[in-house]
């Protein structure tokens, strides 16, 4: 075999195993629909030994009016970042580190999903400024309401978005 053969061999395995590589880490992205079904499990799983008053506000957030989003969003990213913001908001709130455990690698997922010109565009920066806004309905709520925060805390153990993806 010669030195051009032994070469040609080399740049195909390598190739073939960006290949392999490529689509093996495209499988360990979570789908937008698999976030989603989390984040209505999450918040569901929430009103657990809480007020009627707080399952009423969630299910308010359940149903997340999409039609007045901006044209960039598709409603299932849309009303992901909302209920991750909501997620986040009764984390902060009961003393969870929310950046850390929530909004950082939901921001970090967000990103696998965008493409890499606009890892820090307008995009991106929508979707930072919708999460908030989805943590200041809570905060508003959180104004003229109680949670348990022992029994929030118990409802979040393992299931912030770090936690599961």
């Amino acid at each position: 075999m010669t030195i051009i053969s032994k070469f040609h061999l080399l740049t195909i395995f390598t190739l073939l195993a960006l290949v392999l590589s490529s689509c093996a880490n495209n499988e360990d992205i979570p789908s937008k629909q698999t976030v989603h079904d989390w984040s209505e499990t999450t918040l569901k799983g929430m009103t657990a030994n809480q007020s009627t008053d707080f399952e009423t506000f969630i299910e308010s957030v359940l149903m997340t009016d999409t039609t007045d989003i901006p044209k960039t969003f598709e409603a299932l990213d849309f009303t992901i970042v909302i209920k991750t913001g909501t997620i986040s908001s009764f984390a902060e709130h009961c003393g969870l580190d929310y950046d850390k455990n929530n909004f950082d690698p939901m921001m970090y997922w967000q990103r696998q999903h965008l493409p890499e010109s606009e890892h820090s565009g307008e995009k991106i920066s929508m979707i930072g400024f919708f999460h908030g806004y989805g943590m200041g309905k809570v905060d508003n709520w959180l104004k003229e309401n109680e949670v348990d925060c022992s029994a929030m805390r118990a409802s979040l153990k393992g299931q912030l978005f770090k936690d599961k993806f």
